[in-house]
């Protein structure tokens, strides 16, 4: 394991880093058992059991940039999705800030740059009462990623930043860039005003609006339109018998209106 610090103006937090982890999400839960610490990043350049949502795989070989980042104190949230929603609007700023790439979102935690996938996140949260006590926000972008690498079905639907750019990524700036503009956007979470600037910017970028949609959940399907995102970061589609409300799922675009 390698300690190293980053800084720059509005960041200095220490950073875990490892050639190889099973999962830089679990890695964290560890190292806050053992350090104590407020705020921290692990870092892997490369993860042999990368976990996505549903205890999915995610497919982590070198080249790509997979981190997760720890903080406490996040208060009395409505709800923990809008951390993911945050992130997700944080990381799409950083692909245009450094690369002018333009990305799109989709709920509720990809990062697609011409419906292709570019960044997945995961947010795991524990609560104390009504409050979080900490959040850990693991993310995983195809940054300098060799897609031939990945098994057919994935290399199809993925894209990697070094194949929009036709040049590899300094890995370490975009690991800074993208905490700073994490720790930021999550920051806005604490006030209402906050709140409702990420839920307005994510609704902007959102490609699942207005797409006719099927999300799967725990227990079958359903599909519909989807049309707006609730001020907790819910996902509303509207079905031919009625509106529902969904907090969570994995969501397949069907077309757009």
């Amino acid at each position: 394991m390698e300690e190293s610090r980053i800084s720059n103006e509005t960041l200095k937090l220490p950073i875990f880093k490892f050639d190889v982890l099973q999962s830089t999400q679990t890695k964290a839960r560890e190292l806050y058992d053992k350090e104590g610490l407020d705020l921290f990043v692990v870092w892997a350049a490369e993860q042999a059991a990368g976990r996505g949502r549903r205890e999915r795989s995610w497919h982590s070989p070198k080249g790509g940039l997979y981190f997760s980042l720890f903080f406490k104190k996040l208060g009395n949230l409505p709800s923990p999705q809008l951390i993911s929603l945050a992130a997700g609007v944080a990381i799409k700023d950083v692909m245009e800030k450094l690369y002018d790439i333009p990305c799109e979102l989709k709920w509720p935690n990809d990062i697609l740059y011409q419906e292709k996938k570019l960044c997945g996140i995961l947010s795991e949260v524990a609560s104390c009462g009504q409050e979080i006590d900490h959040a850990i926000v693991g993310i995983g972008i195809n940054a300098n990623t060799d897609l031939s690498g990945l098994p057919e079905g994935i290399s199809r639907e993925a894209i990697a930043v070094k194949n929009i750019l036709n040049r590899e990524v300094d890995l370490e700036v975009l690991l800074a860039t993208a905490c700073t503009e994490v720790l930021d956007r999550i920051s806005r979470l604490a006030t209402r005003e906050g709140r409702s600037k990420t839920i307005a910017d994510y609704k902007r970028h959102c490609l699942t609006l207005n797409s006719q949609v099927i999300v799967y959940l725990d227990k079958g399907k359903v599909s519909g339109r989807a049309f707006d995102i609730t001020g907790e970061g819910a996902l509303l589609v509207a079905t031919p018998k009625e509106t529902l409300t969904l907090t969570t799922g994995d969501v397949i675009h069907l077309r757009r209106r």
